[in-house]
């Protein structure tokens, strides 16, 4: 039996509420029932939240697209609904390693309004009604999966003093801005060097400056009183047999070079990457070893750089 109300849209949730109530209370709490579904839904989108709203959804387009799930979910839906636990799972990653509208690294909250958007569109789409990507069978919280990879980039979000990080997405629209600059200018070095950092996964906490950059006399310190910074000098070259070689040999010699990226004396860290020169290193080492070759151009254009402006020992780069 189905009592209307006063209310323009009556829902199924809000009928079957009716239904359970004595027949003398319907007519009388149908009212405010109706207020009380109202205040559920919220105010009315506005144009801003449904443009940005229908923005979340063409992204989630892109993202099957790129890895080959487009026709497994469109026009019509042909994965299990754990196969679409575990799609929802990756998507969630994909956003959390900043590919977003923005190319910015999100916090959890915007995730999940990303995985709302998509979860909304894989609906419409589904051949089982009722699904819903982000959840089990019969359970209405997240699936596990899914929850995992939430509560991580919630951990990694109460993290003190974290600074978002430089995402692939950033790089590509700096390479794709300063593309049309001449090779060795001060841009090119800059992006070059954000290609090392990014492979690095350097925290900006022991690698960037923030504020004190302006002045080249006075970088920002941290609480050892040392720069906290990537210097010139923090950048060691080895040769064969892990003998040290001098800045300026390497500029004229590049061949055989193992790199060796030091996160600071006060840290005691260390990020060492590969020249693959080797045939034998390259059949037995090739699945762990990172070529040298992209570091560098990047290495060379910034050494030039600073011998120019004297600055051996100032910061490379800045936030």
């Amino acid at each position: 039996m189905c009592f209307h109300t006063s209310s323009k849209y009556v829902s199924k949730k809000q009928v079957r509420i009716l239904d359970s109530l004595p027949t003398v209370a319907r007519s009388a709490i149908g009212p405010m029932l109706d207020a009380v579904f109202e205040c559920e839904l919220g105010a009315a989108k506005k144009p801003k939240e449904q443009r940005y709203f229908r923005s979340m959804r063409l992204h989630f387009i892109w993202f099957p697209q790129q890895h080959h799930l487009y026709y497994s979910l469109f026009p019509v839906v042909k994965l299990s609904l754990e196969t679409m636990n575990y799609v929802m799972a990756c998507y969630a990653c994909h956003l959390a390693t900043g590919h977003s509208l923005s190319s910015l690294t999100m916090r959890t909250g915007t995730i999940c309004k990303y995985l709302i958007a998509a979860a909304s569109l894989i609906a419409i789409f589904d051949s089982e009604p009722g699904r819903d990507a982000r959840k089990e069978k019969g359970s209405d919280s997240l699936c596990s999966p899914l929850e995992k990879v939430l509560k991580e980039q919630k951990r990694w979000e109460d993290v003190p003093d974290r600074q978002k990080g430089w995402t692939v997405g950033l790089q590509l629209a700096l390479m794709k801005k300063y593309s049309h600059l001449p090779f060795r200018g001060k841009h090119q070095a800059i992006t070059d060097w954000f290609v090392v950092a990014l492979h690095g996964g350097f925290r900006r906490a022991e690698w960037a400056q923030d504020r004190g950059h302006t002045e080249l006399n006075q970088p920002e310190r941290n609480v050892r009183n040392v720069p906290a910074a990537f210097c010139l000098d923090d950048v060691k070259f080895k040769g064969d047999n892990g003998r040290p070689l001098l800045h300026s040999s390497v500029l004229q010699s590049p061949n055989q070079l193992f790199l060796s990226l030091s996160a600071g004396a006060c840290k005691g860290m260390v990020t060492t990457a590969k020249r693959n020169s080797s045939p034998a290193m390259t059949k037995t080492t090739a699945s762990v070893v990172s070529p040298l070759d992209p570091y560098h151009p990047a290495f060379c254009r910034h050494a030039r750089i600073h011998q120019q402006m004297k600055l051996s020992s100032k910061p490379l780069c800045s936030r």
